[in-house]
C-alpha cells in the first residue's frame, strides 16, 4: 500500500470504516464469501493512500478470514509503522454462512 508523508502535533485516529465488500473464496469451504474490514491506526510519520487502499481489496483473497487480517496488518504495518495499528476483518452473513469477525491489533 502506499503511503503519503504525514506530520501533525496532534495525537489523531484515523478511521477507515467497512469499505465496498470484498471477496474472498473460503480455502477450506471453497465457498464465495464477501467480507468486509475496518483500519484504525494512529500515524507516526506516514498515513495510507486511501485510492491505492481501496485497491488493494479489488484483488480479492483466497484465504481464511484470520489469513487476511494477517495479511492486511503485516501490509500496513511494512507501509506507514503506525503508532497503534488496529485491523478487524468482516464475514458477511449470508445464507451459508454466519457473521464472524477477526481482530488483530498492536
Amino acid at each position: 500500500m502506499k503511503a503519503i508523508d504525514f506530520k501533525s502535533d496532534k495525537k489523531i485516529t484515523i478511521r477507515f470504516d467497512r469499505i465496498k465488500p470484498f471477496d474472498n473464496v473460503c480455502k477450506v469451504t471453497g465457498i464465495r464469501e464477501k467480507c468486509n474490514v475496518v483500519i484504525d491506526y494512529v500515524p507516526s510519520c506516514k498515513v495510507l493512500d486511501i485510492v491505492d487502499y481501496r485497491r488493494y481489496f479489488e484483488k480479492g483473497f483466497n484465504g481464511l478470514i484470520e489469513e487476511i487480517a494477517v495479511e492486511v496488518f503485516n501490509e500496513i504495518e511494512n507501509s506507514i509503522n503506525p503508532k497503534h495499528l488496529k485491523v478487524q476483518i468482516f464475514l458477511e452473513k449470508n445464507e451459508h454462512l454466519t457473521d464472524w469477525s477477526v481482530t488483530i491489533e498492536k
